[in-house]
């Protein structure tokens, strides 16, 4: 989807009842606030153009918010991502819980020894995580079949 710095996009996701009441229970901590968010909320209300330009560079360095974290930590925290994103476009979405549920097989055996910060709140997102991807299995599962680097 390109860097953040070469992004340009409509104002209109902005602008719907659903993103602004959404916006209002995020907190300056979630990761609600990055890339990844923005780039498929706008999406899902408009269109897309993707250039082949360098636009911009992109300092490489492991001291940022995001990279200073280990993997297993990085990937749990785009498990939630996903997860989450997949509830907030209103579960129409396949791609999105099974994305997460990818990601998450990647850790399951490891999420007690992750380092989690107090917003993680792993004990309340692992069981609600489970239980919708137990709920959508079939479909889930169809889907990897589908397309399995999703």
């Amino acid at each position: 989807m390109g860097h953040t710095s070469s992004s340009i996009f409509r104002n209109i996701a902005l602008h719907t009842k659903h993103t602004q009441d959404f916006f209002k229970k995020a907190t300056r901590h979630d990761m609600y606030g990055g890339d990844s968010f923005r780039n498929l909320l706008h999406l899902i209300y408009g269109c897309s153009y993707h250039s082949t330009d360098v636009d911009s560079v992109y300092n490489m360095h492991g001291s940022g918010d995001w990279s200073a974290n280990n993997d297993d930590l990085q990937t749990y925290r785009n498990a939630v991502f996903w997860h989450d994103f997949w509830g907030f476009s209103g579960k129409k979405f396949l791609l999105f819980i099974s994305t997460s549920y990818n990601l998450f097989i990647g850790i399951v055996n490891k999420t007690d020894e992750i380092k989690y910060t107090k917003n993680d709140n792993p004990k309340k997102k692992i069981p609600q995580m489970l239980r919708n991807y137990n709920e959508n299995m079939e479909a889930i599962i169809n889907l990897l079949k589908r397309y399995p680097n999703a």
